[in-house]
């Protein structure tokens, strides 16, 4: 399946990028490429992902906790959801 997704443009609604203030990176997890996503390890509660980041890119929405890391981005976790990547 992630293949078949990457073949296309990923899109999320306006109401999700409108809540995305905080990116720094214009939105670069929309070109499909995993270069520019996370690789979600596994969903906490629903809302919040754990994440295994890309060294290369800072972001605002991410955290880490000890060692664990954690995304808290609209947008990514609206393609986590819709496109299970």
């Amino acid at each position: 399946m992630v293949n078949s997704v990457l073949k296309k443009k990923i899109s999320v609604g306006e109401d999700i990028l409108k809540k995305t203030v905080k990116c720094k990176n214009g939105f670069s997890c929309l070109t499909g490429s995993l270069d520019c996503l996370c690789k979600v390890e596994f969903i906490v509660g629903h809302e919040l992902l754990r994440i295994k980041p890309i060294k290369s890119i800072t972001c605002e929405y991410m955290y880490s906790y000890g060692y664990a890391f954690f995304c808290n981005c609209p947008t990514r976790k609206e393609i986590n959801s819709h496109y299970q990547i």
